[in-house]
């Protein structure tokens, strides 16, 4: 039983007639018997056809759902999203693992549903703690009954929670090693900062800010992780900490708190310091880091190293890298270190094309200032005039590539500084990466570029 729509055509207008009907055989044929003729269909509208369907309802006494207009959608919970995470929340068996822990601590709170609730909502709608408590009562998760949660048991729990980090995390990782059975051959170590409105953490300090607010204080953040990008550990510093001095902390952790025997250790170049390259050889641990081509001797050395050939004929990788390797050039390497240089043609036009309208900006500052009489507003002591220039210029980034005074006569000149602008031409586009694992191929070591 269906419906159909019979299209007639009468005096050049078009009908379109609704039949309910069946299929049914008469004499061996397959026919259509129509059980009722609703007429003209544009005779029914949508209003009618309603009414129709509930005045057979209530003849019929069937039991049909609700209009759409009957629902009420107020006061509904998010669900999917939350029930996948706590899928994975479940496997890892975190909840059973934060209550073992909380048994060796005085709480007197249950302290898994506010740190599941801020472990949620830091994965689906980062927010403060004061929001999480608002935001839960939106969320329909496991163990959870918001109104059961006061607002300060969410910061309180992470008191309780900081108590046993490092146990926390030794049992959280091995939970996860047995599922993915983790590969610790090669382990990622960064830092990150984190800056404060408040005054109240006594670790936070004033630092180098990668948030570019030099003017709130903030905590340096270290994270230990897998070449799948799995963390295994954290640990957080005062504000002011150098990211080199860090390194030994991490390497404690690996050592210690993983029972890992044998890793290469991949850092940025803040982290390759001479003396962390000690530490880090000291414990046998290979190696994989990039070298700072403008402060580090070492650069220089590669870069006017004769058996450095010209860029076009390094070998090709793919589109827009090609790559050398060098072995160890003498001084200030290690003799089991290779050096793999990589060259991005596309990154060095950009970067070259950047610098020269700098430059140019700069040429132009510079001629004002040999300008005569000086402009209004500008110093007219030499002393002053010289510490304007310089400040202008640090501004500018260019103060490298430029010489600049007063002649005899008192008389402002300047002139490009070549050779630093020949040096750091040679460096467009380029990277270099330093590492003592004598396994892996230029092509396995450069990936780890970051």
């Amino acid at each position: 039983m269906y419906f159909r729509i019979i299209n007639l055509k009468r005096d050049e207008r078009h009908y379109k007639y609704l039949k309910l009907v069946e299929t049914t055989r008469y004499k061996g044929k397959i026919v259509q018997k129509t059980l009722l003729n609703f007429g003209n269909i544009e005779l029914w509208p949508e209003e009618k056809l309603n009414e129709l369907v509930f005045q057979l309802n209530e003849f019929c006494n069937l039991k049909l759902g609700p209009k759409a207009e009957d629902v009420d959608v107020h006061d509904t919970f998010d669900f999917g999203a939350c029930f996948a995470i706590d899928t994975i929340w479940k496997e890892l068996h975190l909840s059973e693992t934060i209550r073992h822990h909380m048994k060796k601590h005085t709480c007197d709170i249950d302290i898994v549903p506010p740190v599941k609730a801020m472990v949620f909502n830091r994965l689906l709608e980062p927010s403060s703690k004061l929001r999480v408590s608002e935001w839960v009562t939106t969320q329909a998760i496991h163990e959870i009954f918001p109104h059961e949660i006061p607002l300060h048991y969410y910061y309180r729990s992470l008191d309780y929670l900081m108590s046993h980090k490092e146990s926390l995390e030794e049992d959280i990782f091995w939970k996860v090693n047995d599922i993915f059975n983790l590969d610790l051959s090669l382990v990622f170590y960064d830092l990150t900062s984190s800056y404060f409105e408040g005054d109240c953490c006594t670790l936070a300090k004033r630092g180098y800010s990668r948030d570019h607010r030099p003017d709130c204080r903030q905590i340096e953040i270290g994270l230990l992780v897998n070449r799948e990008g799995i963390p295994i550990a954290h640990e957080v510093w005062e504000g002011n900490i150098k990211d080199q001095n860090t390194v030994p902390n991490a390497l404690e952790t690996l050592k210690k708190r993983f029972t890992i025997k044998r890793c290469i250790f991949v850092g940025d170049n803040a982290m390759a310091t001479p003396d962390n390259i000690d530490r880090l050889r000291t414990r046998h641990y290979e190696y994989i880091s990039s070298l700072k081509l403008h402060h580090d001797a070492r650069a220089s050395v590669i870069l006017e190293h004769p058996s450095l050939p010209e860029y076009t004929r390094f070998t090709k990788l793919k589109d827009n890298l090609y790559i050398h390797e060098i072995a160890a050039p003498g001084d200030g390497f290690h003799a089991d270190e290779r050096i793999v240089i990589c060259y991005n043609p596309e990154r060095a036009q950009a970067t070259r094309r950047k610098r020269d309208e700098k430059l140019d900006e700069t040429r132009k500052y510079l001629k004002t200032i040999t300008e005569r009489p000086p402009k209004k507003g500008q110093p007219t002591k030499p002393e002053k005039i010289l510490a304007m220039v310089q400040r202008n210029l640090r501004k500018m980034g260019t103060y490298t590539y430029f010489t600049y005074g007063f002649t005899s006569d008192g008389m402002f000149e300047y002139h490009d500084h070549t050779n630093a602008i020949d040096y750091v031409q040679r460096t467009d586009g380029i990277c270099m990466l330093i590492t003592s694992n004598p396994m892996k191929s230029p092509s396995d070591t450069v990936p780890y570029l970051r």
